[in-house]
Formats: structure tokens, C-alpha cells, sequence
């Protein structure tokens, strides 16, 4: 199973929260007893990491987790860098570790930034 390439656009300052369910080919659900899924935002693939999400298995049975960032976390994404530019387009994925030790990439694709405007 390779990663599905999803964009996604958070918003600047709010909560930002993401479901996913996995399914083999078949339809069958992907279990992910045991397993832990990680994931993280950076400006480029090779650049530092600039928030780390908090992911959940909410029902392993049904590959079902949630990926999630705290309104405090992504204020912080669009805080301007060293170069004195506002991020506001960064790259990210998501990383499924199964029990046996294996690594594999389910989702990945562009993070676009929305900046707020009341704060």
C-alpha cells in the first residue's frame, strides 16, 4: 500500500483535527493493534520539523486514528522564520509503525497555512 497524497489547509490559530480510516484494497479495515502513527509538518522535506502532530488510534480494529495540532501549534506555524518570511505553504505525512517494527508512509501532500486575521 503506497501513501495517498492529500493537500490539506489549516487554519492560523485554530484547532486543526483529521480522521482517517485505513482499508487494505479490499475494503477489509487495515488493523492497527499494537501499532503507533506519527506524523509531522515541515517547510521542506529536508528542512526542520515545524510541529509535530498528535495522533491517535481511536479504533485499531477499524484502522481508524485521528491526526490533530493544537490551536497553539499552528499559531506558531505562521510566526515568521529566520528569513523574516511567514510560512504559509510547508509539506507533511503521516507514518503508520506497525508491531513487528515496519514503517510505512499512509498519507502525505502539501500543508497550506491560512493566516488569522482576529487574534
Amino acid at each position: 500500500m503506497g501513501a495517498a497524497i492529500l493537500d490539506l489547509t489549516c487554519q492560523q490559530g485554530a484547532t486543526f483535527t483529521r480522521s482517517v480510516t485505513l482499508a487494505l484494497e479490499d475494503g477489509t479495515p487495515w488493523s492497527l493493534a499494537g501499532a503507533t502513527v506519527t506524523g509531522a509538518v515541515r517547510l521542506a522535506a529536508t528542512e526542520p520539523i515545524l510541529a509535530e502532530f498528535t495522533c491517535t488510534v481511536t479504533n485499531a480494529a477499524a484502522g481508524q486514528f485521528t491526526f490533530a495540532l493544537s490551536a497553539t501549534d499552528t499559531a506558531l506555524l505562521y510566526a515568521p522564520g529566520a528569513s523574516g518570511l511567514a510560512v504559509t505553504r510547508a509539506v507533511y505525512d503521516i507514518e503508520v509503525t506497525a508491531l513487528d517494527g515496519s514503517v510505512l508512509r499512509v498519507l502525505n501532500g502539501s500543508f497550506n497555512i491560512s493566516p488569522e486575521v482576529t487574534i
